[in-house]
């Protein structure tokens, strides 16, 4: 890590592809958290997992618009400190499970711009256009997802959903077939 880096508070960390925060329970270590998280983005206000950080924050604070900016500024930020996509895989994750959609798939469709050679956001834009309703985008995003890792069951589970959603239910069935053939055990699948 740079000079930079080590001057940042503990509650943030990116080394060897691992985002580490140290946020210890109570009240009163959370406001010094979030105070240390705010003055790391003050500091490095072009440090992934600062913004990353206080993006989610401003969610949980439940400054929505603020967390969005934070979280959509990550798209412009330089590959330089650590794997940038990693960290915006992170952030949507972090919408996924808070069942911010929209916000996600904002997220989502710039991210597979930048880099299209990544399944797994190919994954969360067709999760988060599932759930707004954009059937064939989420299509569209799993088969992508797919022709980059043909063999991930989960993905194939997931299309043959979206493919239901969209009602496509032949298509739905035939890859649905194929996805119980990959992991039986899979309850989604059957």
């Amino acid at each position: 890590m740079g000079l930079v880096a080590e001057r940042l508070p503990s509650i943030i960390r990116f080394e060897k592809g691992q985002i580490t925060r140290n946020v210890k329970p109570g009240f009163r270590h959370t406001e010094r958290s979030v105070t240390a998280a705010e003055r790391a983005l003050a500091l490095r206000p072009d440090y992934p997992p600062a913004v990353l950080t206080m993006g989610s924050i401003e969610y949980q604070r439940r400054r929505q618009n603020e967390g969005r900016r934070l979280f959509l500024s990550l798209l412009s930020l330089p590959d330089d400190d650590c794997d940038i996509r990693e960290i915006i895989d992170v952030a949507g994750s972090f919408l996924i499970r808070s069942k911010k959609y929209a916000d996600g798939l904002d997220l989502f469709r710039g991210t597979v711009e930048r880099f299209p050679d990544r399944a797994n956001l190919y994954q969360g834009l067709g999760c988060c256009a599932a759930h707004e309703g954009f059937h064939d985008e989420a299509v569209a995003a799993y088969e992508k997802a797919l022709a980059l890792e043909p063999n991930r069951q989960d993905l194939t589970n997931d299309l043959g959903w979206s493919l239901y959603e969209s009602g496509r239910l032949e298509r739905a069935r035939e890859v649905l077939i194929r996805a119980v053939s990959m992991d039986s055990s899979d309850e989604l699948a059957r």
